[in-house]
């Protein structure tokens, strides 16, 4: 399998809570701090209608955020008692077996956070509580319709970094075409960045498209040369491509930036592929002792070797 690193930005905590239950995060800046408890803690005691009535309420609210919280609140309760788990099929010729929600039941809890969107837009929390929902339920043009109107109306901190985590989902997924279709839309829509190309990189070398991944994984270096993963990227679709020596230098200086990055430390793993490289692909092991694959276990013996000769 081709291994390159997607990135994966940090989301927000707390999303989902008891059996795959949607609970979307709020704080203090929604108004009344008592009210997303009060229906969290009527859903978690199990009474859903309760809790319906009360976000009902909350919807019909005259403040913009009380009335968001009250759709978060009614997408939640439609999807109470409607998961289940499926079989589902990628775009890699396999498949998994997966959570999910009833298609009806999806279906009106994306109307709730669409409306929540609506009246507060810069409430990043909805926005990635649809997109979730229509990325568990492999919805995914409807989820390319909502990732671009995310990206129109939330003008928040990073926006980028906001959205680049799902293409990650989607490639964990082996749905890497549908990484590409989201990854297309952050390039048209927002500012150049590093963490796109280098994703757009990592799904095209997964489908061993190999040009358009040196193509991207290349711009990715640009936007951040100082990034060890994306000098390392850079290297690994070089030797899918047979194209040796200038993997070697990719990698040598992808675990230089590495080195400086951790108190000149490199992941293990990537010693042992560098030094994989120079004595089995170039031939030249003469050059391993002292390199930044000298440390890899598996060719120890040959460098204490040298040391005693």
């Amino acid at each position: 399998m081709r291994a390159v690193i997607p990135c994966k930005e940090m989301r927000s905590p707390g999303w989902r809570i008891f059996a795959f239950v949607l609970i979307l995060a709020s704080s203090s800046v929604f108004g009344q701090a008592a009210t997303p408890i009060t229906w969290r803690a009527l859903l978690a005691a199990g009474k859903v209608e309760d809790a319906r009535k009360l976000c009902e309420e909350n919807a019909r609210s005259p403040i913009p955020r009380t009335q968001a919280d009250g759709f978060k609140c009614l997408a939640n309760v439609v999807l109470q008692g409607k998961d289940g788990v499926a079989i589902r099929a990628n775009e890699s010729g396999g498949g998994t077996i997966e959570a999910g929600y009833a298609d009806d039941a999806t279906a009106q809890a994306v109307k709730y956070l669409t409306s929540g969107i609506a009246v507060t837009p810069q409430d990043v929390t909805i926005h990635q509580g649809r997109l979730w929902l229509l990325m568990s339920a492999r919805r995914y043009d409807e989820m390319m319709a909502a990732l671009e109107e995310s990206i129109s109306l939330y003008k928040g901190k990073d926006p980028t970094g906001v959205w680049v985590s799902y293409s990650a989902d989607l490639m964990n997924a082996g749905n890497h075409r549908t990484a590409i279709r989201s990854l297309k839309l952050l390039e048209e829509k927002l500012p150049a960045d590093y963490r796109v190309q280098g994703n757009l990189s990592a799904a095209y070398a997964y489908n061993k498209e190999d040009d358009a991944a040196l193509g991207h994984a290349r711009q990715a270096v640009a936007l951040a040369p100082k990034d060890p993963i994306n000098a390392w990227n850079l290297g690994r679709i070089l030797e899918y491509m047979n194209r040796l020596t200038e993997a070697e230098q990719a990698y040598v200086k992808a675990l230089s930036l590495e080195a400086d990055s951790f108190g000149g430390k490199t992941d293990p793993a990537r010693q042992c592929i560098y030094a994989e490289l120079l004595v089995e692909k170039l031939k030249t092991p003469e050059r391993l002792c002292g390199s930044p694959g000298a440390g890899c276990a598996a060719y120890a013996d040959r460098c204490k070797k040298r040391e005693r000769d």
